[in-house]
């Protein structure tokens, strides 16, 4: 009889150490700490996706592809071919990869910048910085100043 009572001790003992054990583990995998991530936004603007060669211009708008608007955008092109315009503001456009038409606009001191490419690049009225880069590279005479530019288109 005193092995039995022994034996029912021992298992009862083991029983109650497995249900505290399963208990414990259930609160401990539904505990989630508090965070604020999810709190935590700012706005990201023109002036902080312009590329080095634009840091002279205050950009207010992002033009994706297309004509740019009346104040100081930053017109980005495509990996592919792209036809690029500015606005009358101080524009900054980026052509990619690929043969891009740059134009700078009717007024405004612009940088175009073409990047990969055979690009074809036109200042505008105003005082305008044309950069080929790598690729055989044209520019228009209403580009001031010019940077890989191995042609120039006449006027």
């Amino acid at each position: 009889m005193g092995a039995i009572r022994v034996l029912r001790s021992g298992t009862t003992l083991l029983l109650i150490m497995i249900l505290l054990s399963v208990v414990g583990a259930v609160a401990a995998s539904n505990t989630v700490p508090f965070t604020r991530l999810d709190e935590d936004s700012f706005p990201i603007t023109a002036n902080d996706l312009k590329p080095s060669g634009c840091s002279s211009l205050n950009l207010s708008n992002i033009v994706i592809g297309g004509n740019g608007t009346n104040g100081n955008d930053l017109i980005l092109g495509s990996a592919g071919d792209d036809d690029l315009s500015g606005g009358n503001g101080a524009d900054c456009i980026v052509g990619g990869g690929g043969n891009d038409n740059l134009n700078g606009g009717q007024k405004g001191n612009d940088i175009l910048l073409g990047g990969e490419g055979d690009d074809s690049l036109k200042g505008g009225q105003d005082t305008d910085i044309c950069n080929g880069g790598p690729g055989t590279d044209s520019g228009h005479p209403s580009c001031e100043t010019k940077i890989d530019i191995e042609k120039l288109n006449p006027p």
